[in-house]
């Protein structure tokens, strides 16, 4: 047992308890290792230099015990640490260890950072265009706590004017800015509900139009919904596009990062992630691993992949391709899988490539509350979103052939999540897949191009372990700002016992069409969706398709006396719209002080 490397000690008073049990049996303390240096050598011994060496000595104690009930305290003080590998949480490291928290030092800014800042120099190419030697890979470039964008034509959008996604062939009326270099470029599309992003194999430039032709056909193939003339697209990833302040390219081959700027860019600091996951808390089947706490850590900076199967959107962040292929979940910076009593709170989440936070397979008795979510890339927080997976006839559809497997007992509550799903535009806010028991309550969530909150992954009416989660006192504002066909809170599928009540939801839209305020889309049945407040939205304040209409209830929105009438559209489609109300009290709703 090395003593000299942390500190033992007994608490006698309760004020310091983990999850309500006895006080820790150990206190480990973590400082950035530049402030270390400045210590004199008797406290040295007490530091830690990395959260990788304290939870290392973590596993050390763990093995040197046999009882269980061991409780571990790791106290962070404030600083910048560096995590260019994922923090292992496991249960067969920790077999000993009862509880374990990780915590700021009085509240102190602790960064978890999975970026590098460029330390090479900028060397002027021509006016306004910068390069510097790197030989890294990434797909994003921060500015501080800025997200610039990567080189992109046009810098707005454009819509083609014919589509033959079969054919692997689109054309724009534009001429395209380029001739070498095609397959390194990305074509960005909105198929409504999807988000696409793929690799061209050639364009064909004829007078003022272009043809584009993709390596694989355009958008997902396991959806019969294809990109359309109605769809936004652009492209990425060429030095012909760097045209705008704060716009960059990385060009890979020869190992230059090029940055359009206006001004020197020695005088500010870069930084490109290295990491994409930071914490990976991992029980096994039938022994999770228990009370771990994180608390008031900022984690920023992660990246993201376009992977060997492109990233062809299917809907809420994940992608595909055939049917009877695997689709994929995002990755997240916190991922937990087999695990119970886990509590994330007073932390912030931003500048990331993927996602937030994952409880997969497993995840029981999860509270997340008090977080900042900013500049997440894809969705921000999802429960029970398997991946890597052929789904069973639909190729989303592959629920939890156990229950107990089901994420349950989650609680996401006074969180702020505000201008996310910025790499992956299909993303959403708070995605509930496969999962039960599950309460969403006074959470912000505003500036998001889909959905806010989205429930459920079954198109059908047929029982899943997604029932009785509740959607409460939530705050959706301005979201489907880019991507088609969503609503500030969207439903699929049978869920009996889920309540969506009291959310004030307020100007959905900004994207081409079908954005809604509340949507209970194919298969929705045994959900009662009760005095919420709809403002502003785009399309119908709600909107039911394909319903299950004798279990629905939907009561008492925009403060209507009893049951709302709803215009019934056709034997599929049914609708309200509502007055505004334009005196709302928001300080019942979203995130709390």
């Amino acid at each position: 047992m090395k003593l000299k490397i942390y500190l033992l000690f007994i608490l006698l008073v309760s004020s310091c308890s983990i999850f309500g049990k006895e006080p820790a049996d150990y206190l480990l303390r973590v400082m950035p290792e530049d402030k270390i240096v400045e210590l004199d050598d008797k406290k040295n011994d007490f530091y830690f230099s990395s959260i990788h060496e304290a939870i290392e000595e973590c596993y050390e104690l763990s093995n040197e015990h046999t009882r269980g009930d061991v409780k571990i305290e790791i106290v962070i003080q404030g600083g910048l640490y560096f995590v260019d590998r994922p923090i292992e949480i496991y249960k067969e490291r920790l077999s000993n260890i009862d509880a374990l928290t990780l915590k700021s030092k009085d509240g102190e800014k602790v960064v978890f950072s999975g970026g590098r800042k460029i330390s090479s120099t900028w060397q002027q190419v021509e006016r306004n265009l910068w390069k510097t030697e790197l030989s890294d890979r990434f797909n994003q470039l921060f500015k501080g706590d800025k997200r610039l964008l990567r080189s992109r034509w046009p810098n707005s959008w454009v819509y083609p004017t014919r589509v033959n996604a079969e054919g692997r062939t689109l054309s724009i009326e534009n001429k395209f800015p380029v001739e070498d270099r095609i397959s390194e470029i990305e074509l960005h599309a909105t198929g409504q509900w999807h988000y696409v992003r793929q690799y061209l194999e050639m364009v064909d430039t004829n007078g003022d139009g272009s043809i584009i032709e993709t390596v694989t056909e355009v958008g997902p193939e396991c959806s019969s919904t294809k990109v359309g003339v109605s769809d936004r697209i652009h492209f990425e990833n060429h030095l012909i596009f760097v045209d705008k302040q704060d716009e960059w390219y990385l060009d890979k081959v020869n190992g230059y990062c090029y940055l359009y700027s206006d001004v020197d860019p020695n005088n500010a600091e870069y930084y490109y992630p290295v990491t994409a996951s930071t914490i990976s808390i991992k029980g096994v089947e039938g022994n999770p691993v228990s009370n771990i706490i994180i608390d008031g850590i900022h984690f920023q900076y992660s990246n993201w992949k376009m992977g060997e199967v492109e990233r062809k959107g299917i809907q809420a962040g994940y992608w595909g391709t055939e049917i009877g292929k695997p689709v994929f979940a995002p990755p997240a910076i916190i991922e937990i899988e087999h695990a119970r009593n886990i509590s994330i709170q007073n932390s912030a989440f931003s500048q990331l490539g993927e996602g937030a936070i994952a409880l997969n397979a497993g995840s029981r008795n999860i509270e997340i509350t008090n977080n900042i979510f900013f500049d997440v890339g894809s969705n921000v927080i999802q429960v029970g979103a398997p991946s890597d997976y052929v789904g069973e006839g639909h190729p989303l559809y592959y629920d939890f052939s156990n229950p107990v497997d089901a994420p349950s007992d989650i609680k996401i509550k006074n969180n702020l999540i505000t201008n996310c799903a910025t790499t992956d535009l299909g993303g959403v806010g708070i995605l509930v897949a496969y999962a039960n028991h599950v309460v969403i309550e006074h959470n912000t969530i505003r500036s998001m191009p889909y959905t806010g909150i989205s429930l459920g992954w079954r198109w059908d009416q047929i029982p899943s372990n997604t029932h009785n989660n509740l959607v409460n006192r939530n705050y959706v504002y301005k979201c489907l700002q880019y991507v088609s066909d969503g609503a500030g809170i969207y439903t699929v599928g049978f869920q009996p016992g889920t309540v969506i009540s009291n959310n004030l939801i307020e100007e959905t839209g900004g994207c081409e069409k079908l954005a809604f305020g509340i949507y209970t889309d194919e298969g929705s049945a045994a959900i009662k969706v009760y005095n919420n407040i709809i403002n502003a939205s785009k399309g119908h304040d709600y909107y039911a398709h394909q319903n299950n209409r004798g279990t629905m209830q939907i009561i008492g929105n925009n403060q209507v006396n009893g049951d709302n009438t709803l215009v019934v559209k056709s034997d599929r489609l049914q609708y309200a719209d509502f007055e505004d109300i334009l005196t709302v009290d928001r300080s019942l709703y979203g995130r709390q002080p």
